[in-house]
């Protein structure tokens, strides 16, 4: 039942993944366990180093076993959550602050743990960077996961088999574990949680509806209830609490209805999409790492418009050497076929993206420091080794080169003289590859939208990344809490940005494209095609979606709609807009 200091019957949040579930509700208060502080003496320390020790070794074998249980079950990239807890525990200043600290303030192990971890998630957390702060969880759930093994307690998994997980927020890896142990989740609530957050990634990976930033959780007795209705079917989804029978009848059609259009879908699998005026747009899909192939596959988009390449190097315990990355490019080829685009972009790591054995230069905001391609060119040694395995693939297939965060016409030059050097020195040594493949950049910084009519000219094709444009146009990081309803894709500047880099494309007869997250968005898809751009990239999952909004779409009404959207002056007159136009096609 509702508590008395709340009388409202729906709560609202922000919808992660689509769905509709009417079921019963499990809440999930975090219980945090006193630790007991307790002196040890001189003769215990090397003890209490041993249990520290053997609670560590505890930890890694559960994590190892749980990332060896879900290989296969789920995309590689989805895990690598699990990588950075056994990084975090095999690092030798977290574990040498630990013994250090025993030894000298002579306290049992659990308190110093405690102690330490402590430590380390205030200070991330005073970064009031989100990069930092997302560090910060991965702490405490480390810290948690050893305390518990230091302890004897295990984790006791609820109840959860169709029903709705309610909490304040969830551990990434906790929710690996129920999905690892068969609990099939019928949808999430957190009071805490973003679209950019791990568990936001993980449920869409998972396909479960999930709703984030509900408000009054507290206030709710989510054990007393009974069923509850959770429609994440809009980005602004919704719980009814305590519903009538009216209410659970209506949304059982509503859900009938969603799930049965779901089906209807998959006849668009495989399908060359036009618009109704006869017009053919591309669709193609992202792909991380290369455990995606499977969706790939099961979706079938008409190529693949970025392949990300961090992942294989994130992946690696040390830099992947050319034949390793030649290997992989030629075997993502393969499975393409020769027809098919693949589109790989080069090394885009710093800012949010580390490597555990490439140690960045510490910077007050890395998403503006050393990254992608400024990375590359400091490292011509690394970025040469990757240009040679991708041309050395581009030979058995339709490839191309995309660089990431151009920001400069010497940029780019500077890349493309190092890709020369490596042209050559394959002629020289008579190595195969293409040498007519296609070069390409990301469209991602304001400098490179406004000098676009220049970049244009000397490359191929444009892809813009509209995840990186939006915050850096809005100076609003993408990941923050505490800014997040300034980071806006639909604000008139990103707008009228990505109109003048298609036009800029467009008129020398080059290809542009969307890779960003709002390619899959029906609304911003809309937009994008008003502006001339025919070439899009999104998550696999939302290929068919796209495919179906743009069958009934005449490319010819959109004149009108591109007027309008450039005169707007507000984001929210940009979407009712496209709302608008929306509504009447579908």
């Amino acid at each position: 039942m509702l508590k008395e200091v709340y009388i409202m019957r729906k709560l609202d949040g922000i919808s992660i993944f689509e769905g509709i579930t009417i079921a019963e509700t499990i809440y999930s208060k975090r219980k945090k366990e006193k630790i007991k502080i307790f002196k040890i003496s001189s003769d215990g320390i090397e003890e209490e180093i041993q249990r520290f020790k053997e609670a560590i070794l505890d930890s890694k074998n559960q994590i190892k076993k749980l990332i060896e249980s879900l290989n296969g079950k789920i995309d590689e990239s989805d895990i690598k959550i699990l990588n950075v807890h056994l990084m975090m525990l095999e690092d030798p200043v977290f574990l040498s602050d630990i013994t250090n600290k025993i030894k000298i303030e002579k306290l049992n192990v659990e308190a110093i743990v405690n102690e330490v971890v402590k430590k380390y998630v205030g200070m991330f957390k005073a970064l009031n960077d989100p990069v930092y702060k997302q560090r910060a969880l991965d702490i405490e759930d480390v810290g948690e996961k050893i305390i518990s093994n230091l302890q004897g307690k295990y984790l006791v998994l609820e109840e959860l088999d169709e029903k709705i997980l309610v909490a304040q927020d969830l551990k990434p890896s906790l929710l690996l574990n129920y999905y690892n142990m068969g609990k099939k989740l019928k949808g999430i609530i957190l009071e805490m949680g973003g679209e950019t957050s791990h568990v936001a990634i993980l449920a869409k990976t998972l396909g479960i509806p999930t709703l984030m930033k509900v408000k009054g959780i507290d206030s709710v007795d989510w054990n007393e209830i009974g069923k509850v209705i959770l429609n994440t079917t809009k980005k602004n989804g919704f719980i009814i609490v305590e519903p009538t029978k009216d209410e659970i009848g209506k949304y059982k059609y509503k859900k009938e209805n969603f799930y049965k259009q779901q089906n209807e879908l998959e006849s668009l699998i495989g399908e060359t999409i036009r618009t109704k005026d006869d017009e053919k747009i591309t669709i193609n899909a992202n792909l991380g790492a290369i455990k995606g192939l499977e969706n790939i596959e099961k979706y079938k988009p008409d190529g693949i418009g970025l392949f990300r390449t961090e992942f294989i190097y994130m992946d690696s315990n040390d830099f992947p050497l050319e034949e390793e990355q030649f290997e992989i490019y030629k075997k993502v080829t393969e499975e393409q076929g020769v027809e098919k685009e693949l589109i790989i972009r080069t090394l885009d790591i710093g800012g949010d993206k580390k490597l555990n054995y490439f140690n960045l230069p510490e910077e007050d905001n890395p998403f503006l420091g050393l990254r992608a391609i400024r990375l590359s060119l400091k490292n011509p040694n690394i970025f040469k080794t990757q240009l040679r395995a991708i041309l050395r693939a581009s030979y058995y297939g339709n490839l191309k080169i995309m660089y990431p965060m151009i920001s400069s016409l010497k940029e780019l030059r500077n890349a493309n003289e190092i890709l020369e050097q490596v042209k050559d020195e394959m002629r020289r040594k008579k190595e195969k590859f293409n040498e007519k493949i296609e070069i390409g950049i990301m469209i991602e910084v304001p400098s490179a939208t406004i000098i676009s009519d220049v970049l244009i000219e000397e490359v191929d094709f444009f892809s813009i990344g509209t995840n990186d444009l939006t915050q850096y146009i809005l100076a609003s990081d993408r990941l923050s809490d505490t800014v997040s309803e300034i980071y806006d894709g639909y604000h008139p500047a990103v707008m009228r940005s990505i109109n003048m880099v298609a036009e800029n494309a467009i008129a020398k007869e080059k290809k542009v494209s969307v890779c960003g997250e709002m390619a899959g968005e029906p609304m911003a898809i809309l937009a994008f095609l008003s502006f001339g751009i025919k070439d899009f990239s999104m998550l696999p999952s939302l290929t068919l979606k796209i495919k179906k909004i743009i069958k009934r779409i005449n490319l010819n009404e959109l004149g009108e709609i591109k007027v309008k959207l450039l005169k707007a002056k507000t984001a929210e007159e940009i979407r009712q807009i496209l709302k608008k136009y929306l509504a009447g096609v579908m």
